[in-house]
């Protein structure tokens, strides 16, 4: 017969907490461009962003295991203690992100925190795989921003002369780089919770529910700023940050490296705005952005550091 303790109790409780922010709050980098440009209806986009989160994490999620050797220790069901001070610091960060209507990334916060862990304890951390992390951070985003760009020009030269047959198609690709974002995210994003987790099994069951409690009842805050205040969307810009985000994410996942499908999505809106001829950017938007993004990502490290350092 299997026994829980109090620490196992306390994991899975924060797990589900967790998930739930993180489901509600990257829902719009998935289904957001796909709602609210009426492809599909929000009931339907969130169904197929949960099914999205739950076949990636399932199939792929312990493809991130790569990550553990930043946290202290051999890896992270090594200390419980660990592992729920983690997930403790990235609720409360996804908690004012989602306060702000700010989509934030799990990957990022949570590989932030444990950096913070590991300074607090004098721990070395490994040069090379920080180097590789860092680097799919900040080369992801801008080679999708140019991307974005490059494609929806190139789209214009060679478009169909047939708009039905063009939009039908934009609509079928877009749908489906939805459900294709949402996997990657599951896999690449929520891979990170299941790994850190006790009892595969028994994780699976409480992130599941974490996914569909958190995908129906906190999308709201997020999903707004994604879908009236990022960019003006239409079908194209649609399919072209999707496919962008899956593409990227997907690639970082195959090397076990955490990536932010919410920031590549959304520099790669900013690629498909500044293709067009008209300007369809919420310019005051994405400073807001950038801002949250940077300071919770050094809050993130800074109290994990902290903590480590009254309680270690």
């Amino acid at each position: 017969m299997l026994f829980f303790d109090i620490f196992d109790i306390a994991i899975f409780g924060i797990g589900f907490i967790l998930i739930a922010f993180v489901s509600g709050n990257n829902l719009p980098a998935c289904s957001g461009t796909i709602i609210s440009s009426k492809m599909v209806s929000k009931k339907n986009g969130i169904i197929l962003t949960i099914i999205g989160y739950i076949l990636g994490l399932v199939f792929e999620g312990r493809f991130l295991e790569s990550v553990s050797m930043l946290l202290p220790g051999a890896g992270f069901q090594q200390s419980q203690f660990f592992v729920l001070i983690l997930f403790a610091i990235a609720a409360v960060v996804f908690f004012f992100a989602d306060r702000q209507k700010v989509p934030q990334s799990l990957s990022i916060i949570f590989t932030s925190s444990i950096i913070g862990m590991d300074a607090a304890l004098n721990i070395k951390v490994p040069i090379y795989f920080l180097v590789k992390l860092v680097s799919f951070w900040i080369i992801a985003p801008l080679i999708s921003l140019v991307t974005s760009l490059v494609l929806i020009r190139a789209f214009y030269k060679k478009r169909s002369k047939s708009i039905f047959s063009t939009l039908k198609m934009l609509k079928f690709l877009s749908i489906l780089f939805a459900f294709l974002t949402a996997f990657t995210l599951g896999a690449n994003t929520m891979g990170i919770v299941l790994v850190a987790m006790p009892y595969y099994n028994y994780s699976i069951a409480v992130l599941i529910a974490g996914i569909i409690f958190g995908s129906i009842f906190l999308n709201r805050q997020s999903l707004s700023r994604i879908s009236n205040e990022i960019v003006s969307l239409k079908y194209l810009n649609s399919v072209v940050s999707q496919a962008a985000s899956f593409i990227f994410v997907e690639a970082a996942t195959l090397f076990g490296i955490p990536l932010s499908n919410t920031q590549v999505f959304v520099t790669s809106l900013y690629g498909t705005a500044f293709g067009y001829k008209q300007r369809l950017l919420v310019k005051k938007t994405i400073l807001s952005i950038l801002y949250s993004w940077i300071l919770l990502i050094a809050a993130s490290a800074i109290l994990s550091f902290a903590i480590m350092r009254i309680f270690h």
